[in-house]
């Protein structure tokens, strides 16, 4: 296993001085995917929700899920930011509106 890429919480550093449960931009979000070495979670509607990526022979999956019965696998962070998953909503739709945790 390799050395995470992130500094400060995201890869290019630029997380610096934000904490847990913070609104991000898209473009953060998306970086923070593609690292593929943080997981994220947050609550959308009242409904827990995550993002676990896995790396396996250099090939990323998006293992995500919304509550406690729809589950997906991504095979793109962009594919993942752009899927309307989320009760019909993409991430990048979403993601300025919701708190993300565990990065």
């Amino acid at each position: 296993s390799g050395e995470c890429p992130l500094v400060n919480g995201y890869p290019d550093g630029n997380g610096a001085g934000k904490e847990q449960g913070n609104t991000v931009k898209r473009e953060e979000l998306l970086q923070m995917l593609k690292a593929c070495c943080t997981d994220v979670t947050f609550d959308y509607k009242g409904i827990h929700c995550g993002i676990f990526p896995e790396v396996e022979d250099g090939i990323p999956t998006y293992r995500t899920w919304l509550g406690e019965d729809k589950n997906k696998d991504f095979k793109s962070a962009e594919e993942l930011m752009e899927s309307p998953f989320f009760f019909g909503k993409s991430l990048n739709d979403i993601c300025e509106q919701v708190d993300i945790h565990d990065y």
